[in-house]
Order: structure tokens, then C-alpha cells, then sequence
């Protein structure tokens, strides 16, 4: 009876506390890999308005990260990640965000803010 009270309380939490992954703590950045011609690992994120995701490049060439797709990239953010560096960008309203490399403009994401 006590496992299944626990297991309940949980659960409960974890559905409470909106999208997670488990090794991320509250106020921690959302990563997202980025390497040269290779997908985004996770090709989408999914977090609440205020979370920063962190664009790391974990190729051996600078990246240009910008937002929007290759055919309309929007005002959003635009960065150039050098090779071991990151990029941080904190969403401070609701929508969705695409996201892709320049020089790789079929390596594509989305943020998804709720």
C-alpha cells in the first residue's frame, strides 16, 4: 500500500510539473547538440515560457544557428557558435520557433514554448 501511495505521489508530481527529461533540474538550460551536417539532437524541445535552450557545437567547424526555416528565417535570434562553444537564448513568450543551420539548411528543429 505505501509503494502504490508513493508511485501515486510521483507520478502525480511529474505530471504537475509540466515537459522534463530526466537529468534536468529546474533552472537548468535545455541543450540542444549541434554538429555539421548532422541532425539536432533533440530535433525539437518542448518547454514553458522563461526556459533557455543552449545550442552547443560539438562539431569541428564554427556554426551559424539561425531561427525561422532556410526558405523564411525570422528576426528571432541568429548566432555563430564556434567549434566546443554554445549559444543560450531564453524564450520570454508562448509560440513555436524553428530553428536551422545555415550552411546546413536541411539540419532543422522547432522550440515549442506553452
Amino acid at each position: 500500500m505505501l509503494r502504490a501511495a508513493v508511485l501515486l505521489a510521483f507520478v502525480a508530481s511529474v505530471a504537475c510539473a509540466g515537459p522534463t527529461y530526466f537529468g534536468h533540474a529546474p533552472g537548468d538550460d535545455w541543450g540542444v547538440s549541434v554538429h555539421e551536417g548532422d541532425p539536432f539532437f533533440p530535433a525539437w524541445v518542448d518547454v514553458g515560457v522563461g526556459a533557455t535552450v543552449k545550442w552547443t557545437n560539438y562539431g569541428a567547424t564554427p556554426q551559424v544557428l539561425r531561427s525561422g526555416t532556410p526558405a523564411h528565417p525570422t528576426p528571432v535570434f541568429s548566432a555563430w557558435i564556434a567549434p566546443k562553444l554554445a549559444f543560450r537564448y531564453t524564450f520570454t513568450r508562448s509560440g513555436t520557433f524553428e530553428f536551422f543551420l545555415q550552411d546546413h539548411p536541411d539540419v532543422q528543429g522547432r522550440v515549442t514554448i506553452r
